[in-house]
């Protein structure tokens, strides 16, 4: 089959997903009855009905289309996957990608999902050099962190007793009330 078949995972919600196909033939007579995706769990079983693309017939150029699938079961359970399926006359081709949130690479180098820190030093040092080819395959990589966030997450190291104006027995009360 002469078909490069991609599936992207663009987005992740409690109970939906984004996922993209690329259909982009490398010949002209490429002849497709169809494209379906669906969500389904770890173990096979569907979480989404099945989505069918309005593709289909001769495919003279690449194609791209965004497709947004809903859990009918409410949030999507770890292990999830997107499958999609494209067929023709004579077989058919299948891509999946898992759903489980901060598994693509640009959510794991940015550090987006919040995750449980150790006391192991994990993190080693990378050579300008070795940065510089990381930001010219992945321009994202370069992002600087949003200020905001930054503020914010001074503002959680700072206790909120700091600014209220409590003497310290007071503030030592409300801080063990609120650890509680």
């Amino acid at each position: 089959m002469s078909l490069e078949f991609q599936l992207c995972l663009d987005e992740r919600e409690d109970a939906r997903v984004f996922a993209t196909v690329i259909l982009i033939p490398t010949s002209t007579d490429l002849s497709l009855d169809g494209v379906a995706l669906q969500l389904c769990d770890a173990d096979g079983n569907t979480l989404s009905p099945k989505r069918l693309l309005p593709v289909s017939g001769q495919l003279l150029g690449p194609v791209s289309s965004r497709v947004e699938l809903r859990s009918n079961q409410g949030a999507i359970p770890a292990g999830a996957q997107v499958i999609a399926t494209a067929w023709w006359p004579g077989g058919h081709l299948q891509a999946q990608r898992c759903t489980d949130p901060g598994t693509t690479l640009k959510e794991h180098v940015l550090a987006k999902g919040r995750i449980a820190l150790t006391d192991e030093d994990v993190l080693l040092d990378v050579l300008p050099e070795e940065r510089d080819i990381m930001v010219s395959l992945f321009p994202w990589v370069a992002t600087q962190p949003n200020q905001r966030m930054l503020e914010l997450e001074a503002q959680e190291d700072a206790h909120p007793c700091d600014d209220m104006g409590l003497d310290d027995e007071d503030a030592e009360w409300l801080k063990n009330l609120m650890d509680q």
